[in-house]
């Protein structure tokens, strides 16, 4: 039987433990932190200190990575640490659970929905949950800045030079008869373009986070908020570009 049988065995019922509340479960993963003799070796390597890339706690000393069960020691001693004049003492374990810390996988998912529900904050002070957050935040922020917070950033800037200078020259010419240059015109086609494609993207987000959450979407005032924005976008586009009054002009809305 495998030696690590037992954590590929729990790994997904742990977030269901959380949720339960179950008492030991806390405990239980703290105790997985295991230390073998492989492990031991290295402990004190001559000539090198462990790499501060990943921390749970800088001030306590306390770094994280990621490993296979079986890494050979060149590998793990080359992530682990980097080359330096002094030598520290290292306390080298590994947790063995698996999947736990792995963004998408449905075990990290499980628990960290979990999580999210517990009132009970001194379950964030046990060292194996402060472990998988701590590692997994770094690429939980850099998913947010590079998926969330750039296009919303880019998508703010871009609807405001859409609304308040084109469709302003827009409105102008309008009223006074004219017509835009060529130049205003394919700007405020592109820039047209441009915010429908970022409110198209802000609205496929929020429906797959609606089709993961069910209804209970619908009962945040949060989630309606956000989806509301893409919605009201569409409309102005389609109100200043394709409605017309009974005299087949263009309506201008003033925005």
């Amino acid at each position: 039987m495998p030696i690590d049988h037992h954590g590929k065995a729990i790994a997904d019922i742990v977030g269901l433990c959380f949720r339960k509340e179950l008492a030991m479960i806390g405990p239980y993963l703290d105790s997985r932190f295991k230390q073998t003799k492989y492990l031991q070796s290295l402990n004190r390597v001559p000539g090198k200190e462990l790499k501060a890339s990943s921390y749970m706690n800088e001030g306590e000393g306390i770094f994280i990575s990621s490993a296979t069960f079986w890494s050979d020691l060149p590998k793990l001693t080359s992530k682990l640490f980097k080359e330096s004049k002094s030598e520290s003492e290292n306390v080298v374990r590994i947790l063995d659970i698996p999947y736990l810390h792995i963004l998408g996988r449905a075990e990290h998912i499980a628990l960290v929905d979990a999580l999210s529900e517990l009132n009970d904050t001194k379950v964030f002070q046990l060292e194996s949950v402060r472990g998988i957050l701590n590692f997994t935040w770094p690429l939980t922020r850099r998913a947010i800045v590079k998926r969330l917070l750039v296009p919303y950033i880019l998508y703010a800037l871009t609807y405001f030079f859409w609304a308040l200078v084109v469709s302003y020259d827009r409105v102008e010419k309008d009223l006074h008869g004219q017509q835009q240059d060529s130049l205003m015109h394919y700007t405020d086609i592109a820039a047209t373009l441009t915010v429908a494609l970022f409110s198209l993207y802000f609205l496929v987000l929020e429906l797959v986070q609606m089709e993961n959450e069910g209804l209970s979407y619908l009962l945040s005032v949060w989630n309606a908020i956000d989806l509301a924005p893409p919605f009201i976008v569409f409309y102005l586009i389609y109100s200043t570009h394709f409605i017309h009054d009974d005299h087949d002009e263009k309506v201008i809305w003033n925005l």
